[in-house]
This record gives structure tokens, C-alpha cells and sequence, in this order.
């Protein structure tokens, strides 16, 4: 069991006893409905709070395919995602757990988003991301967009962009979509615009960190808006409009870097400014 000691750690000795015989449940004589069973009471013996250290945590990251901050987890999703990773000498993986997922209640669910890129070929597990990318449930949403490496692992790029617009639609910070940075493409820049368009004509506000994805494929007319942003009242939407257009490295955008350095009175600001226009000297 690859979360062994952070569960043990976690529970009482009456509560891992119970642990332990589900697994042996599914170990020895695996049968559906217990595992259902079992998998619905793991938040009847489990603690929302984990009580192992972050190093704990994060060395079982560094032994996975993908790194996970496990600091977002919950100590009874970590304890499912076990019970999920022992399942994979039993059948059809693929189907049972797309048939456990329309089973279980949100925060099973949530578990088993959260565990999907775990799984033997994670691939495989597509429609149930994208039954939980359909989701009007806002934290079993959160739980494929949000620090989770499925997405931009498995998800081709239609699907990813539209996970992403939906993501700050609702009021995620695209900062939390894990790797977006290597998944930015243009057709998600020109979908991201839309959305900025569409919120200024109806007066209504931006997420500053939305920058970040427009700028390296902007258009001019967009580039002009950005320019527009570093001089904003709000001191987030001058941080974030700067630190994007410092990471192309394209050097037009070094004069209007430059005018803001001038005029920027926030410390925080002015160092990201700084660092950008450093970034276009070297």
C-alpha cells in the first residue's frame, strides 16, 4: 500500500483494523457490492485531517508518475484512492469505475477524480473526467480542474480548453489547473479573450490571473487591452498583466514595462515589472 503509513499514522488502532479487512476484502474475495459498501464507510473511520507530516506526503508524491501536492487531499480520499489502487487485478477496471463514480455520492467522487491519474493507464478513464467536466457540483468540478494532473495529461485539447474556460467561468483561479503553462495553445488564448470581451461589455470584472494565457498568442487588439491593464487601479491586474508579458520575452512590450516601472508605487508590483524588463536584457 503506497499510502500506508500516512493512514496508519492517521487513524485509531480500532479504525486501521477496519481499514485493513477492506482490503483484504478486495485482496482476497473481491465482490462489488462490499466494495461499494466499504467504499461509502471509509468517512464513517476516517478523519477529515491528515496527522502525517508534509515530508510524508510529499515523499509518496515523489514516488508516483505524477507529482501530486497532497496538502489538497483529505485523509478519507487518500484511504479511497488506496482501496482504488487495489483494485487493479480485478477485471474490467475501466468500466467498474465509471459505474462507481455515477454510485457514489460527491465526496466519493471527489475521490475518485482526485485518484484517476493514478490508476493503471489513466487514459482509459476519460468519460468519467469528462462526466465530472459536465458537473454542476462545484467542488467535484474543482476536483478534476484543480491541482490534478488528469487533465493535462489525458485530456485532448478541446476538452482541456473548455475545462479551463469553465474553470474561471465559475471562479477557479486558473493558477490551480496543474501544468496549464504546457497546455496553452491558441485556440484556448482566443476562447480566453472572448470570455475578457464579453465580461467588459457587461461591466463586469476580470480575474487578473487570466493574462497568463492570453498573452503568448495574443492579437494586438488584445495586446493593447494588456498594455491598458498595467496601468490599472487594481494593483493585482498590473502584477499579473506585467509578470506575462515578461515571460515572452518579446521585446515590444519592453516600452510600455518600462513607462509603468516609472509610475508603479507598489513594491510587490514594481519587482515583478523589474524582473520582467531584466528578463528581456539576457
Amino acid at each position: 500500500m503506497i499510502f500506508q503509513n500516512i493512514i496508519q499514522s492517521s487513524l485509531s488502532e480500532k479504525d486501521w483494523r477496519w481499514f485493513i479487512h477492506a482490503m483484504q476484502n478486495i485482496d482476497i474475495c473481491f465482490q462489488e457490492n462490499t466494495f461499494l459498501e466499504n467504499f461509502a464507510l471509509v468517512g464513517r473511520y476516517f478523519p477529515s485531517c491528515c496527522t502525517c507530516s508534509q515530508e510524508e506526503l510529499n515523499s509518496v508524491s515523489a514516488s508516483l508518475p505524477y507529482k501530486i501536492d497532497f496538502s489538497y487531499w483529505k485523509l478519507d480520499e487518500i484511504g479511497r484512492a488506496e482501496m482504488l489502487l487495489a483494485l487493479n487485478k480485478h477485471g474490467d477496471l475501466k468500466n467498474f469505475i465509471h459505474r462507481l463514480y455515477r454510485y457514489c455520492d460527491n465526496k466519493e467522487q471527489i475521490a475518485v477524480l482526485k485518484s484517476l491519474a493514478l490508476l493503471p493507464s489513466p487514459g482509459q478513464f476519460l468519460p468519467v473526467a469528462l462526466d465530472a467536466h459536465r458537473s454542476n457540483v462545484l467542488t467535484v468540478f474543482s476536483a478534476l480542474a484543480c491541482h490534478n494532473p488528469f487533465p493535462a495529461n489525458f485530456m485532448e485539447e478541446f476538452h482541456f480548453n473548455n475545462l479551463v474556460l469553465k474553470a474561471i467561468f465559475v471562479g477557479l483561479s486558473p493558477l490551480n489547473i496543474y501544468e496549464l503553462q504546457k497546455r496553452l495553445n491558441p485556440n484556448l488564448s482566443r476562447i480566453v479573450e472572448d470570455w475578457i470581451l464579453e465580461r467588459e461589455a457587461a461591466n463586469r470584472p476580470i480575474m487578473p490571473e487570466v493574462w497568463g494565457i492570453v498573452v503568448p498568442f495574443a492579437t494586438q487588439p488584445i495586446l493593447d487591452k494588456v498594455y491598458s491593464y498595467l496601468g490599472s487601479p487594481d494593483p493585482e491586474h498590473r502584477y499579473w498583466s506585467a509578470f506575462s508579458l515578461g515571460k515572452t520575452k518579446d521585446k515590444k512590450h519592453l516600452p510600455y514595462l518600462e513607462k509603468q516601472s516609472w509610475e508603479e508605487k507598489e513594491i510587490l508590483v514594481k519587482n515583478v515589472i523589474l524582473e520582467a524588463i531584466k528578463n528581456f536584457h539576457q
